[in-house]
């Protein structure tokens, strides 16, 4: 789905560009554009607030010369996944790339849900989806704070192969790196300030 993805963005890339109504250094090309680690995981890792770092995502947006692109207005939209707690007055979902076309962000977001998520830059889908996952959840909600309950899930999850709410690198089992990215969340007592959006 997501190559489908891809050369649709292209196909509209291009499109754009023969129209001659963007300039060309201002259309990003999905194939030069990365999404990490989310790329690498291919899912959607989230937490609720900014201390643990460990859903940091950083975007390369590129033109099809691979040449950074200055100022591209970059969205994260989780819009099709309405069992995740967003925060409410400022989630991280939005923001400017700098002069080499990277920006770092980290959505205030929590949950576990299988929805489609798309990354855009300049309107241009650049990644895509179908998987979220994030420390807060306690196999029912996430309430906006990585606490006790999402532990308790968390240990019961752990060394399977059978919950992939637990399995935030994607592997395929719930292990020790699995751990190493939920208990930085945890310790520190991520949450979202303003609470999860209604």
């Amino acid at each position: 789905m997501r190559s489908a993805m891809g050369r649709l963005s292209i196909f509209l890339s291009l499109l754009i560009l023969v129209s001659g109504s963007v300039p060309a250094d201002v259309v990003p090309d999905p194939i030069n554009c990365t999404v990490e680690p989310w790329n690498t995981f291919q899912q959607a890792l989230v937490s609720p607030g900014t201390q643990s770092g460990i859903d940091v995502v950083t975007i390369t947006v590129l033109d099809m010369a691979e040449n950074p692109i200055d100022q591209a207005f970059v969205e994260i939209d989780f819009n099709d996944c309405p069992e995740l707690c967003i925060e409410g007055s400022d989630p991280g979902l939005t923001g400017l790339t700098g002069p080499d076309g990277v920006i770092v962000m980290d959505p205030l977001v929590g949950g576990c849900e299988d929805c489609d998520v798309t990354v855009r830059a300049n309107g241009v889908t650049i990644a895509y989806y179908h998987h979220v996952r994030s420390p807060d959840w306690n196999n029912t909600e996430a309430d906006g704070i990585v606490n006790v309950a999402d532990f308790a899930f968390f240990a019961g999850a752990f060394l399977s192969t059978q919950n992939d709410c637990a399995d935030y690198n994607n592997n395929g089992s719930v292990n020790a790196i699995d751990f190493s990215l939920f208990a930085p969340a945890f310790l520190r007592q991520d949450r979202n300030p303003a609470g999860c959006a209604p």
